[in-house]
């Protein structure tokens, strides 16, 4: 702990600090819940079933993933999520 006036601030190491960037785990529990899930989902049914957070699915769907998965917009404002092909 730092000692600043009377105020103590706790120093964060990096052990504790969330991971940015690609993570392999995350893309791999979108896949599950989407295996799962046939006939597609959207962000938010996405995010709540796998545990991620919704702007975290969002971006690995849109950035990472956009190979393996097809959109399907539905009114312009939901869009459904699938995978591509047998394997998944």
């Amino acid at each position: 702990m730092i000692e600043i006036g009377k105020i103590y601030i706790r120093q964060m190491s990096n052990y504790n600090m969330p991971k940015k960037g690609f993570d392999k785990y995350k893309v791999e529990k979108i896949k599950e819940v989407l295996r799962k899930n046939p006939q597609g989902l959207w962000v938010r049914e996405i995010a709540r079933k796998s545990g991620l957070d919704k702007s975290t699915v969002s971006i690995y769907l849109s950035k990472y993933m956009k190979n393996e998965v097809s959109v399907v917009s539905i009114s312009g404002l939901v869009k459904i999520y699938k995978l591509r092909g047998k394997n998944g």
